[in-house]
């Protein structure tokens, strides 16, 4: 059986070029077309099932061995982050995935080549088959995005959305972050779905998020995954339900 591993986050990549080799027994399937802006509807829509039980319902999907245009994954905000967690969460009670799905995500500051992360969940032990499914963006480098893309939950559609951006995209795509062609240690956060219960309370936050900055501190994080996000307002997640465990990627 294949192993699966969706990739969440920001997303960038050269629309052409740039290529790179695919392993035999990898698969790559890329949620919107090159150039385009995967909106949060469309990888919730991923994540919790709803799409993704065919290769229909990709706009790209690329079998190694091949060849590839080089994207990096980005960091996104933990309580994005969180939001799409929880759809995953939906689609493992839904009984969408198996033991040999995963969930991976930026730590901190950086922007990982797709290249790297190919090869350090092989060299890690995700054994072929291999699919690697980008929920992203795929914003176009030293380029401007062609539109955005999202899902209609009431009509189960897909709609892409042409619209100018006046932006050129840039890598890494914010001036801050380091860009990383290999897969350094401590930068690539990986979840299964069917480990031992135990990321609970801060050492789970920092296992999902790593050190991204959103306001959030130790005493703000309690009980069972239950986050403080201000006074009056309160995001909820309980990460002893879900059953996940980090690999030291």
């Amino acid at each position: 059986m294949a192993n699966k591993v969706f990739l969440i986050g920001h997303g960038i990549g050269y629309r052409e070029g740039a290529t790179m080799p695919l392993p035999p027994g990898v698969i790559l399937k890329f949620a919107v077309r090159p150039g385009w802006k995967s909106t949060g509807t469309m990888s919730w829509a991923y994540l919790s099932g709803a799409l993704g039980g065919s290769d229909t319902d990709y706009k790209q999907v690329i079998s190694g061995p091949a060849s590839f245009s080089e994207h990096y994954l980005c960091p996104d905000l933990p309580m994005i982050n969180m939001a799409k967690l929880k759809q995953f969460f939906k689609g493992m009670q839904d009984h969408k995935y198996d033991s040999n799905t995963w969930m991976a995500c930026v730590r901190g500051p950086n922007e990982i080549a797709l290249s790297a992360i190919i090869q350090r969940l092989l060299s890690a032990g995700l054994s072929s088959p291999l699919e690697i499914i980008w929920t992203c963006c795929r914003s176009p480098i030293n380029e401007t995005a062609i539109g955005d893309v999202k899902y209609d939950t009431k009509t189960g559609t897909i709609n892409e959305n042409p619209k100018s951006s006046p932006k050129t995209t840039s890598c890494p795509s914010e001036p801050e972050h380091k860009k990383h062609d290999t897969c350094d240690e401590g930068v690539l956060t990986v979840l299964s779905t069917a480990d031992i219960h135990r990321l609970g309370g801060k050492r789970g936050v920092d296992a999902v998020l790593g050190t991204n900055k959103t306001g959030y501190n130790e005493d703000q994080i309690f009980g069972k995954g239950v986050y403080k996000q201000n006074k009056d307002k309160d995001v909820v997640f309980d990460w002893w339900d879900m059953g996940a465990m980090e690999l030291a990627f």
